[in-house]
Formats: C-alpha cells, sequence, structure tokens
C-alpha cells in the first residue's frame, strides 16, 4: 500500500445507469463524507465526478488527475449500478495500479462485497455509514497503522477478503450537512429529482436517519432507530443554498419524515422563513396512515405539492407477510384528505411477493384505482440479500438470487418470480394495472389540471412513455 502523505487528494466518483436519465439528485452520500472529514482534518483536497451526468466520466478523471496521482479513489454505488461501479473500477486500477481503491453504498450492503471486491479488483469497501471508515482509512493511507482495526472497512490481501468489525452508527450531533464546494449544486437544476414534474432549481434533504419500520423488502443502511440531525446546522446550511442558487423547492428524502409530525412541521416553517414561497415534494419519507389530520392540513396550506404514498400491497395478508403492517384505511382516508388541496400524489405498489395470489395481486390494482393518485407504479417484487424478505425464502430461493447477475436487479430488469402466479400471467397483471390505471381520461384530464408547472408535463412524463414502451414493446 502506497503510504505517501504529499499525496493528499481524495477523488470521489458516483457510478450510474442511467435507467431513468431525468431522475438524478445530487450525490448526498459523497457529500456527508466530505463534509465530516473536512471538519476532522486539514489539508486534503477532494475531487467528485458524476457518472449520472458527466457522459464521459473516464476521459474527465484522466484529464484532471494529468500525471497526478490521488490518495484514494472512492466509488459510490447502487446495486442497479453494479456493472458500472465494476467497470470503473477495473479502468481505475488499470491506469493508476498505485493507488487503492474503495467502493461504498447500497451494493456492498445488498450483494457480496467479496464479489464485488474481486471482480472490481477493489482493495477497500465501506459497509453502512462511510463518515467514520472513510476517515479512518484516509488516516491509514497518510500516516500507517493496523488495516485490521479501522471498524467499518472490508480490505482485501491479495485474494482473501477481509471483513473487520462494523462501525457504530453516527451520532445525531454528528450527522453532516453535505458539502457543497465540491459539488456544482446547480447541475441539478437540469433533473427532475425523485419527483416527477419536471427539472427546477430545488435543494434535495436528508434531515434524519433510519427508520423504526421493519419492512421486510427494505434496506437497513442507517439502522432502526431514527437519528435528527441537529436543526440548527439543518436549517442554517439549507438556508445559505436556498438564498445563493435561488431554490423555489425543498425535496425531502429521508427514510420516514414524519416519524416526528412536530419536528418535521417546524423545519418546514423555518425553512420558509428563507423564501416564503417555497414549495416541498415528498417523493418518499411520509407514511400515510400515521398522518395526523393536523399534518394534513399543514402540508396542504404550507405549499407541499408533490406526495408518493407507498402502499405496496392491499391485501392484508402481504401486509403481514412483509412486516410493513399499513392501516389500508387509514392510509385511504388520508390520501382522500391530501387530495382535497391539489397536491400531485403519486402510488407505489408491488406485486409478486412470494407465496402472493392472482387475487391479491388483482386487490392491490383495484385498490390503486379506488386512491385519488394523478399516478402509479407497479413494480415486480426484487428480493435483495440480507433483507427479511430473502430470510423468508427456502435454500433453493435464496441460491437463485445470489446467482442472479446483479444487472438483473434495476427496478424495470429481470425478476425472479417466487409468487403463486406463472411468471407470464405476472407480466400480464403489471401490465393490466398500468392500462386500468393510466387509461382513464378523468385521471389525464385530472393530472393535467392540478400539474403545478403544467407546461413541464412532457418533459416530467417522460418516464411514462419509457415505461409502457418496455412493457408493451411500443
Amino acid at each position: 500500500m502506497n503510504m505517501n502523505g504529499e499525496n493528499n487528494e481524495i477523488i470521489f466518483i458516483r457510478a450510474w445507469h442511467n435507467t431513468y436519465p431525468d431522475n438524478i439528485i445530487p450525490p448526498l452520500g459523497i457529500g456527508s463524507i466530505i463534509s465530516y472529514v473536512k471538519e476532522r482534518m486539514a489539508g486534503l483536497g477532494f475531487k467528485v465526478f458524476d457518472q449520472a451526468i458527466d457522459k464521459d466520466v473516464y476521459g474527465n478523471v484522466v484529464r484532471y488527475l494529468g500525471d497526478r496521482r490521488p490518495l484514494l479513489f472512492g466509488i459510490s454505488a447502487m446495486v442497479c449500478h453494479y456493472k458500472e461501479a465494476i467497470e470503473l473500477s477495473k479502468f481505475l486500477k488499470l491506469r493508476y495500479p498505485e493507488v487503492p481503491v474503495a467502493i461504498g453504498g447500497p451494493l456492498v450492503r445488498f450483494i457480496n462485497y467479496a464479489d464485488v471486491m474481486m471482480k472490481g479488483d477493489i482493495d477497500f469497501a465501506i459497509i453502512g455509514e462511510g463518515e467514520k471508515p472513510i476517515l479512518s482509512l484516509i488516516n491509514y493511507l497518510l500516516y500507517g497503522g493496523c488495516i485490521s482495526d479501522i471498524k467499518g472497512i472490508v480490505y482485501r490481501e491479495g485474494d482473501e477478503i477481509h471483513l473487520n468489525q462494523l462501525e457504530e452508527p453516527l451520532k445525531p450531533d454528528e450527522i453532516p450537512f453535505p458539502d457543497y464546494e465540491d459539488i456544482n449544486l446547480k447541475e441539478y437544476f437540469n433533473f427532475q429529482g425523485f419527483q416527477w414534474l419536471g427539472e427546477r432549481p430545488y435543494l434535495p434533504l436528508f434531515t434524519s436517519r433510519g427508520c423504526p419500520y421493519r419492512c421486510a423488502y427494505c434496506h437497513n443502511q442507517f439502522g432502526r432507530k431514527v437519528r435528527y440531525m441537529e436543526l440548527d446546522k439543518l436549517v442554517k446550511s439549507a438556508g445559505i443554498l436556498i438564498k445563493k442558487y435561488g431554490i423555489d423547492e425543498v425535496e425531502i428524502i429521508d427514510d420516514i419524515f414524519n416519524i416526528n409530525e412536530d419536528r418535521a412541521m417546524n423545519i418546514i416553517r423555518t425553512l420558509k422563513g428563507y423564501n416564503n414561497k417555497l414549495r416541498f415534494s415528498f417523493p418518499n419519507g411520509l407514511r400515510t396512515d400515521i398522518m395526523s389530520e393536523k399534518f394534513i392540513d399543514f402540508l396542504g396550506n404550507e405549499n407541499a405539492i408533490f406526495i408518493s404514498i407507498a402502499i405496496e400491497s392491499a391485501s392484508e395478508r402481504i401486509q403481514k407477510l412483509i412486516n410493513k403492517n399499513l392501516d389500508l384505511q387509514k392510509a385511504k382516508y388520508n390520501t382522500n384528505l391530501l387530495a382535497r388541496y391539489g397536491i400531485i400524489l403519486n402510488g407505489y405498489f408491488m406485486i409478486g411477493f412470494p407465496t402472493e395470489t392472482f387475487d391479491e395481486m388483482i386487490t392491490t390494482v383495484n385498490f390503486a384505482r379506488q386512491l385519488p393518485l394523478h399516478m402509479a407504479s407497479f413494480f415486480k417484487v426484487t428480493i435483495y440479500q440480507g433483507t427479511d424478505l430473502y430470510n423468508m425464502l427456502d435454500k433453493e430461493q435464496q441460491e437463485l438470487i445470489n446467482r442472479t447477475e446483479p444487472t438483473d436487479l434495476r427496478y424495470y430488469g429481470k425478476h425472479l418470480n417466487f409468487s403463486n402466479v406463472s411468471d407470464t400471467m405476472l407480466d400480464l397483471i403489471q401490465k393490466y394495472a398500468l392500462i386500468c390505471f393510466y387509461f382513464r381520461p378523468w385521471q389525464v384530464y385530472k393530472f393535467i389540471r392540478e400539474h403545478p408547472k403544467p407546461y413541464l408535463i412532457f418533459k416530467g412524463s417522460k418516464h411514462l412513455i419509457k415505461l409502457f414502451s418496455s412493457k408493451f414493446r411500443l
């Protein structure tokens, strides 16, 4: 390992596959790591490349570095970006063999990290939150020490892979606000983020980490305990960006923003102090069945313009099986209350859970049609290693998942079917769901009438065209 204290620059690269080229937000995980490290170590340089917006990331890395060699390459990747992450790491090792490569993000949480490291010729993997492990790894690369003492990393020695003790999650007062000195926020205004209403000057915001619910299909990247970022740090840092860039919308992407309604309302009120016309969208993070009517009224009166409603299944049995335990009737009631305010409502549904029957899937489709939604997605269930849903399967089924190419685990990739219907029938039900939901004149009219920026509908709806094209081979 090259312990060269003169090479003090860390190059971060987000790997990306443009399944939906408009649904791009800044690399918040990388920004948080940079912020955390900068607060605790001086004299380092950082450069961020993002494959999501950089069509020549390989060439731009080479041109930027010239003859220089950084201290470390850090790759961030989700499972659906597996292929891109492996190709990127191989390129970096071939071009800069003396520079260590680390990889982090959900990819190494849900895919066997040893396989990822060996296929990508990767030196380190970061398991869980990356701030503390990256800081410790930088210290090790600069000053030496014992690699086996660094918590939260996996390291490679030849063909051997070693997993160290996991790191404790950050305490609430340690959670950093992402650094935007090395990430140009303005570059992301040309994309629509995680909602579907078109591009605009917006700020994606994590206000907390963790979720107390134990949905069997979901990640556990941030733990089961909710940790709130310090309110003063959050609003002051966000306020500076709102003023600097003329932000007119904040996109809240917590795992569970409304677990504490008083705090959630306080954040919205305080942020509006920087721009009283500020709008808010919630592509995830609002659990519908726990909303109070007071909170719904607040959202409606404080410029909430987009909310995703995650129902998943309308079967009580499936709700119990996946441990979501959503109160379906309360969720339906609250969705109707939200609709009174003209908020664009998007629904998320899943079909094909293990043992799920034809009747249960059709019940979900019918439930979706009964809700006052403007948009809806019907995903086939994708089961990832390490989730409770994976642990419900028998050994043979788990082995099928283990042998599945990670590139097939994208939202609309190939899917293993463990339900009680055939693959052909599952495809037909998904198509039936899309036709039943969208092919209603009133549905189209309502979307156009209530869209906050109707002129953006054609751009904001490109994902629907792509979705229908993939499902119906248009």
